[in-house]
């Protein structure tokens, strides 16, 4: 497919691909390019967690929790005030993020800022905050419970003082007596053992964790940013390129193989030239032999068989090549037409495959459609059963607005004097022959293997749809054939015959 794309279009993929990465590293060059540097630190459990007050210290704490209370505003402002780095917690932790491996007791801190050294400083500055933040609430908590048991101590021995006056009166009983030794007992007791807690309480180290890794900017990447982005618009480029360029080889595609053509669904015919119906034949053999040739019995038969199947008799043939003067194939079909006997007239439209020579011009088809001439006038008659018509001024009084019910009217007259009438027109995308189609609804389109693009043939089953008219069969023009026009007989203006054709024939 890549075969029939033209040098420019590899020009084009390769403009694109280069604007592509130029736009891309643009883009990577503008943006941001943030470093990320990271920590480690390993959360240990704490005796009175204040986070887990019923829980004991030996238990592992929920790593979850931690990792989003080391995102809290509290510790963000930890490290605002520590590092003077921005001064809102909440645009400092979008730069923030935390990972919990599992199964473990560690957090991964990842700090991201365009400044490399930044990114390390609020790494560490995360992880130090964090346990200086766990740090001040456990301190905090056990601080509040030996508070608590002071003032309970306080309490007890005030109560204790308040027993001792009570046993220091003469006048109590003896079970009274009893009574405050046993209350001052338990008092005594009570402090002795809040004394311990107190002192276990105090003595307690508070180990929050410790920073495993210290931060470190992370491994830079195989590409940067800039570079990835240059290579994805490098890619980008070439893919439209890629893109445009199948597009155009598929629609600029040219014919070369018969099999091709089965993709439109039209019958393909192929005309035959006389050396490929005699091919194989002795060289003294008679060449109207060759008319017997099974090919061109089945392109006869074809060929009778759309004219006697058509709407009065009336076949249009074009060519689908842009700026072809006139179909080659005319003069085969014409002479095939005329050698199964029928009676035909051939029209040129064109203008082009009939030349008048030093002859005085003849009326055509143009005069006769407008009433200045008549058919009789304006034919060119070969023999009894092959007539031709001139284009004349058709183009002139098309211009000027020649109803198609005219030509009608004459397609109808000539149905009643010939068997098969063969209008030869310019290509399908000119207006006047989609103005001839109009009238004449049975269509064959000329093609050249290794000439004719797909589109081509596309665009001229797009105009028969249009026009409501039937593209019958594709007429594969021999490789060799010459754009020959026929010229009128020097003496009377008559046309020589139709000989040129591919039949290799001549109607007797």
């Amino acid at each position: 497919m890549f075969k029939s794309a033209s040098r420019k279009m590899w020009v084009l993929a390769a403009i694109l691909a280069l604007l592509g990465a130029s736009l891309g590293f643009a883009v990577g060059h503008a943006a941001p390019r943030a470093q990320t540097a990271s920590t480690v630190i390993l959360v240990t459990p704490l005796d009175g967690n204040a986070f887990y007050p019923g829980t004991r210290g030996e238990q592992l704490v929920n790593l979850t929790t931690e990792a989003q209370v080391l995102k809290s505003d509290k510790v963000a402002a930890k490290v605002i005030e520590s590092t003077e780095q921005g001064s809102d917690p909440v645009s400092l932790l979008r730069q923030l993020t935390t990972t919990v491996p599992p199964n473990t007791q560690l957090i991964e801190i990842t700090f991201e800022n365009d400044d490399p050294d930044a990114a390390v400083r609020g790494a560490q500055a995360f992880a130090d905050a964090f346990l200086e933040f766990r740090s001040d609430q456990a301190a905090a908590y056990l601080e509040g419970q030996i508070t608590g048991i002071r003032d309970e101590i306080e309490k007890l021995t005030a109560n204790m003082g308040e027993l001792s006056e009570e046993l220091g009166k003469p006048n109590i009983t003896a079970f009274e007596r009893t009574t405050l030794e046993a209350q001052l007992n338990a008092g005594a007791s009570q402090i002795a053992s809040l004394g311990a807690r107190e002192s276990t309480l105090a003595t307690t180290r508070i180990d929050p964790g410790q920073v495993v890794t210290a931060a470190t900017l992370d491994r830079a990447a195989l590409l940067s940013l800039r570079e990835l982005l240059a290579f994805a618009g490098l890619l980008a480029g070439l893919g439209l390129g890629m893109l445009i360029m199948v597009f155009m080889a598929r629609s600029n595609k040219v014919l070369r193989r018969v099999d091709e053509l089965k993709s439109f669904g039209v019958n393909a015919l192929r005309v035959l030239n006389e050396a490929e119906l005699s091919r194989g034949e002795a060289k003294d053999s008679n060449p109207a032999l060759a008319r017997n040739s099974p090919k061109l019995t089945q392109f006869r038969s074809e060929l009778l068989g759309m004219v006697q199947n058509s709407n009065r008799r009336v076949l249009l043939l074009a060519s689908a090549d842009d700026g072809c003067d006139f179909p080659l194939s005319y003069n085969a079909v014409a002479d095939i037409l005329a050698s199964a006997g029928l009676k035909v007239l051939v029209i040129d439209a064109t203008g082009r495959a009939v030349e008048s020579g030093n002859t005085a011009k003849l009326p055509g088809i143009g005069e006769v459609l407008a009433g200045q001439s008549t058919l009789a006038e304006a034919s060119q008659s070969s023999n009894q059963l092959l007539c031709l018509i001139g284009q004349g001024e058709l183009v002139k009084h098309y211009e000027n607005g020649l109803s198609s019910e005219r030509l009608n009217e004459f397609l109808i007259s000539a149905g009643k004097e010939f068997d098969a009438v063969l209008v030869i027109a310019p290509e399908l995308s000119l207006s006047i022959t989609q103005w001839l189609v109009s009238v004449i609804p049975t269509v064959l389109v000329e093609v050249e293997l290794g000439t004719t693009k797909r589109k081509d043939v596309r665009a001229a089953q797009n105009v028969c749809v249009s026009l409501a008219a039937e593209l019958r069969a594709l007429l594969i023009r021999p490789t060799n054939s010459q754009p020959a026009r026929h010229r009128p007989r020097p003496d009377n203006g008559r046309a020589e015959h139709l000989s040129n054709g591919v039949s290799g024939s001549k109607t007797t």
